[in-house]
């Protein structure tokens, strides 16, 4: 994949009009959200809806926020302080009401909603190192915990409520694990990794 996720060319909303269990002629709409209605590139990476019914959309170029009829762009600006430190949005989780984690090309931000404001994460982790590469992925699990699935360095755990960073340790297994796509957490509460070594299952008691 020569280190590139891959992308949406375009933005497609689906409307479902009528849709019911057994019902096989459903009506589907759809309009296409592009540059042209606002959307800040149409290189889509990532997509969240958030509490408040906001649509938020990471590309190459910003963040954006759509409300359903217009859009809100958030990029970095050299003279804005807290604004973004970085264009390429690769990867959004929700973990409280306020508060939007964003995984660029240059690590991950904390995005406080109310002041429409980013901080970058700059903890040293358990293994003293400092998120610097892309975050591809990002999930907030039902403990609290932000896994953040990195381009080289790993996957990463973060607690907000003890403001640690934890590099999660892979040294009993064998591959590589640097590179890691996805996180997801299953029905169970197991955490999976997906990396270009293979799937790991995180084990909570090790």
């Amino acid at each position: 994949m020569n280190g590139k996720l891959p992308y949406i060319n375009f933005l497609a909303l689906l409307f479902i009009s009528s849709l019911s269990f057994g019902q096989e002629n459903a009506n589907f709409c759809f309009k296409r959200l592009q540059v042209a209605d606002g959307l800040s590139e149409n290189a889509v990476y990532c997509i969240l809806q958030d509490d408040d019914g906001f649509m938020w959309f990471g590309t190459k170029d910003g963040l954006n926020r759509y409300d359903g009829s217009s859009f809100k762009t958030y990029q970095h600006r050299f003279s804005k302080k807290g604004s973004i430190g970085n264009n390429f949005i690769r990867s959004i989780a929700q973990m409280d009401k306020n508060h939007l984690y964003i995984g660029t090309d240059d690590g991950l931000y904390i995005m406080d909603k109310i002041l429409e404001s980013f901080t970058k994460l700059t903890l040293h982790a358990t293994d003293n190192s400092v998120i610097t590469t892309p975050v591809n992925a990002l999930l907030a699990d039902r403990t609290g915990i932000v896994w953040v699935a990195t381009m080289s360095q790993g996957l990463y755990s973060y607690s907000s409520k003890t403001s640690k960073l934890r590099k999660v340790n892979t040294d009993g297994s064998s591959g590589n694990f640097n590179t890691c796509w996805s996180v997801i957490e299953d029905r169970s509460g197991i955490i999976w990794a997906g990396t270009r070594g293979g799937l790991l299952r995180y084990n909570s008691q090790t």
